[in-house]
């Protein structure tokens, strides 16, 4: 009998991202800041690492990490840590493959994963997944559920914590809630 690996992406597959913003730009105004003040004239994706480090200037390591972290795991979804409980209890793997810096592993607060793998892009993150051989890999990103599908892997889109713009373009076998994911996984365990 095989152990399953599973994998997922971080960021709106575990993690409500947005909630997590919007929770962070509420925090931020109550110190004078605001999401828009630390984010103007920054491209590309917003960095915790770089708030952070902005923060640095003002704020003692500790208050830092109290605004940045302190009640994190309230945005991580119950159901997939349950699953993720569930396939360690089996014997099996859960591998985390996310694109993000020195920061991410402080949004795992309490999820079950045998191991994080942090990648700089979208295409290292497909060449790991593939590399990793898992059964079941998801991400909230259709390219490279397409990609990692062209390469055999197993892969499916989450749009649970995605919204409306983000879900334009969903594949048609997305999985719009995590109990999807858990019908396959629950499948896999009785399989191996």
């Amino acid at each position: 009998m095989r152990a399953i690996k599973v994998a997922f992406d971080l960021d709106r597959v575990i993690f409500d991202t947005n909630a997590y913003f919007r929770s962070l730009d509420s925090r931020l105004r109550r110190i004078g800041r605001s999401f828009e003040e630390v984010f103007r004239g920054v491209s590309g994706r917003k960095s915790i690492d770089y708030l952070f480090d902005v923060l640095m200037r003002d704020f003692h390591e500790a208050e830092v990490r109290r605004i940045l972290f302190s009640g994190v795991d309230k945005h991580m979804s119950k159901e997939l840590k349950s699953i993720a409980a569930s396939v360690i209890a089996n014997g099996g793997d859960v591998f985390i493959v996310s694109v993000g810096n020195r920061h991410q592993l402080e949004k795992l607060v309490g999820f079950p994963h045998s191991r994080v793998f942090i990648v700089k892009g979208d295409d290292d993150k497909v060449k790991k997944v593939a590399a990793l051989r898992a059964d079941i890999f998801v991400d909230d990103k259709a390219a490279v559920v397409k990609k990692l599908r062209s390469m055999g892997v197993r892969a499916f889109q989450a749009l649970w914590f995605l919204d409306e713009e983000h879900r334009k373009g969903a594949l048609a076998d997305a999985l719009k809630k995590p109990g999807e994911l858990e019908e396959l996984v629950v499948g896999m365990l009785h399989e191996h």
